[in-house]
């Protein structure tokens, strides 16, 4: 019987495992998770629009978004070699640059999901931060109150920008 023993360790060849540390990992996992919460809120509210009889934590899921996402970013902050010169990807869009359109359809992730989790959030707890809104001055609440409309007539347009920022993500 012949046995035979592969103890091979040619850093040319097999990959490199060290080269991702956990800061990675976990920003991939919530950019993931972030994607898909932008993604099945937009298709269900595409689909039932307000969503009366949605339970009130699935009405609320999408504010974890942009909470989400910005722990990711921290993540993959912490994982770059002089984090400072993260600002350089925002001064300059390049169409040629994978890394460039991933800064910037992070950067947009923001406000679309914000509306996107203002649109879904229930009626009951808009009418009180329109209040809120109302004791930081008339015109903060006005333009909440603008932004709160906007969002009603726009609801399609909202909801078809986060299923393509998530698809994006």
């Amino acid at each position: 019987m012949n046995e035979f023993l592969n103890t091979r360790g040619n850093a040319l060849v097999d990959p490199g495992l060290h080269v991702w540390h956990g800061e990675v990992a976990a920003y991939l996992f919530l950019g993931g998770l972030v994607a898909g919460v932008m993604v099945m809120s937009g298709l269900l509210l595409l689909r039932k629009g307000r969503g009366e009889d949605r339970s009130r934590a699935l009405a609320l899921l999408p504010w974890t978004a942009p909470v989400l996402l910005s722990v990711g970013m921290f993540f993959l902050w912490l994982d770059l070699e002089n984090p400072w010169n993260a600002f350089r990807f925002y001064l300059v869009f390049r169409p040629s640059s994978v890394m460039s359109w991933g800064a910037w359809i992070l950067l947009a992730i923001y406000p679309a999901s914000i509306l996107l989790a203002w649109r879904t959030t229930p009626d009951d707890l808009r009418r009180a931060a329109v209040r809120r809104a109302a004791g930081a001055g008339s015109r903060v609440q006005r333009w909440v109150e603008a932004v709160d409309s906007w969002v009603d007539a726009h609801t399609r347009q909202v909801a078809l920008v986060n299923i393509l920022f998530g698809v994006g993500l």
